[in-house]
This record gives C-alpha cells, structure tokens and sequence, in this order.
C-alpha cells in the first residue's frame, strides 16, 4: 500500500480535533472492529486469541527474545482465562478483571492492560468500552498533563483515569477511546496548542490498516479469515497483506 504524506497546519484544539475525525480516527476503529471479527470466530484456537489481543505496537518489549518466557506464559493465562467469553456490566469491571488476572505478572504494565482490556470491550457480546472514565499511560497521560498541569496529573503517575467529561471544554463531546487516542498520537502537538502556536502534523493519509505483529501462521490464518467473510465492509475495514 502506497502512503501519500500530507503536512497540515493546526492553530487549535478545535482543529485538532477536526484532523483526528477526518484521518487519524480510523486507525483505532479498524484495530477495535477487526480484532472484534477475529476474537468472536470460531476459526481460531484459545491460544491463538491470547496472540490476537497482545499484538500490536505498545506490546513491542513482549517480542524481544529476552522476553519470551515471560510472553509464553502472559499467552497461556490469556487463553485459560478466556475473557473473551465473559460479560461485563462496565468497562471498570472488565478492567478489574484484566488487573488481577496479571497482578503479580512481570512485563505486564498498566498500558498493556489497558490495550487488552480495550479491545477485549469491543469484542464481548455486549460491547463495554471505556465510557464514564478516560484512561491514561505512556502518551496519552503526557498529554493530559499538558492540559491539565501537574497539579492534577502528577509527574510521577504512570497511569490514571479522569473523568471524560472533564475534556468537554478541549474536545467536545468525544468518546473516553477517542480522547485517549488523540492525546496520545498528538501529544507532542499539544505542547504547541497549550502555547497559542501553530502545531504541524504529518498524516499519513491512506494509514488505515491493522498493523499486526504476531508469528507468522497466525498471520496467514487471519488473512484467510479475511478472505473468506464476506459481510466484512471493506471501505471501512481494510487490511495489509503481510506475506
């Protein structure tokens, strides 16, 4: 797939905003919707479900090789808890699960729990995702800081979660998932905002596939799945070819 590069210039949080729904939005829909397609088959082994909910790019220090023992097991308590078959009156209560499921786990930090339990809440029969609460690690976090100062969002906090509607005055009415994602992947640009100056943003405008990072059979398996559904609407759903 050919990337077309485009540079916009943004004066504020408003158009900020403007430019995450129109080509930066897409890229968490597509990750939450296809790993929601692949979790809900029956093409796909417990084992291999555990693989689909710990791919992606925050999970990266799981892949080192120093790491495999520690990712082999993170991958057999996944698949002998399956989550996936639960129900969950709040996202809070997934989470709380998702917690203590690997409370005393090394390697699993409050990002990586938060990316299970995020696309976990998309997949379930009735969907929970993060709602009342915005949760915060890593980028997403430093953002808020910047909006907020650190009086609220302390430096030493490696996660937290703030009230959702606390955002409304910088992002309207957008979803606890969409403020944590645009705080996240505009981070750097919301030092210039906060500072009245003109924030430069590089999209990548055809970026709408799932960037996918697990062994190499499952690839080829998740592919043949995609190939054979056909209620799949492929505008809004679109996938790379990795092989």
């Amino acid at each position: 797939m050919i990337m077309t590069k485009k540079i916009i210039n943004v004066n504020s949080f408003s158009g900020l905003v403007d430019i995450y729904n129109k080509y930066q939005r897409n890229g968490m829909i597509i990750e939450l919707e296809s790993t929601a397609l692949l979790l809900q088959s029956a093409n796909f082994t417990n084992e291999e479900k555990a693989e689909i909910l710990l791919m992606g790019g925050h999970q990266w220090h799981l892949r080192m090789s120093s790491k495999k023992a520690f990712r082999d097991n993170i991958l057999k308590i996944l698949a002998q808890a399956k989550l996936w078959n639960n129900n969950y009156n709040s996202f809070e209560d997934l989470y709380k699960d998702v917690d203590q499921l690997f409370c005393k786990t090394k390697y699993i930090g409050p990002l990586t729990k938060y990316d299970i339990a995020k696309r976990l809440s998309k997949s379930i029969m009735n969907p929970c995702p993060p709602s009342t609460f915005t949760y915060l690690a890593s980028h997403s976090l430093d953002g808020a800081r910047i909006l907020f100062g650190e009086k609220v969002v302390k430096k030493s906090a490696i996660s937290m979660l703030i009230k959702t509607s606390k955002f409304t005055h910088y992002f309207g009415n957008m979803s606890a998932l969409d403020i944590e994602n645009i705080l996240c992947i505009n981070r750097d640009k919301l030092v210039f905002l906060k500072k009245k100056t003109t924030a430069t943003i590089t999209i990548d405008i055809l970026q709408t596939c799932h960037f996918i990072n697990v062994n190499i059979k499952l690839i080829k398996k998740i592919q043949y799945f995609f190939d054979a559904i056909s209620y799949v609407n492929r505008d809004k759903i679109k996938y790379r070819k990795l092989t």
